[in-house]
């Protein structure tokens, strides 16, 4: 019962091994991403997928954020620059935008540059999976 209990686990954690038939098949475009396949697992297509996903919800969520920047973001707000200065430390200070943007305009073209960002990375991702798509037509068109 133990062999075979030591047996499967060691079993388990085995890697893919990768072979001719894999990386020809007509369905996958490997020679886009092989490096990407044999390293993380995924597809090219999956992480233009997981670029989509995320860019969607970052979008979300900064364009969610416009309407609570003058209480939270400014010194009209609950906690103003100079009561949380003297209260966090430099690095804080170094890394964080908003602590050096006291008013709402600024606050908002920041926060703008932020939403134009997250909408890139969706549209990366987007643009992505069309090139893929474009890539096995054109593929499948050449071997016929």
């Amino acid at each position: 019962n133990t062999l075979l209990l030591v047996q499967s686990s060691y079993i388990a954690h085995q890697p893919y091994r990768y072979t001719a038939n894999d990386m020809t098949s007509s369905s996958s475009t490997s020679s886009s991403y092989g490096g990407w396949k044999t390293c993380w697992g995924s597809s090219l297509r999956a992480l233009h997928y997981y670029r989509i996903a995320l860019g969607s919800l970052l979008t979300l969520e900064l364009a969610l954020r416009f309407r609570v920047l003058q209480p939270f973001y400014t010194d009209e707000g609950t906690l103003p620059l100079h009561l949380l200065l003297p209260n966090v430390d430099q690095l804080y200070r170094g890394v964080c935008i908003h602590c050096h943007l006291p008013h709402l305009w600024q606050q908002q073209v920041l926060l703008a540059f932020q939403l134009a960002m997250a909408a890139l990375l969706t549209l990366n991702g987007v643009w992505g999976i069309m090139d893929t798509n474009n890539s096995n037509s054109n593929s499948n068109s050449n071997s016929n």
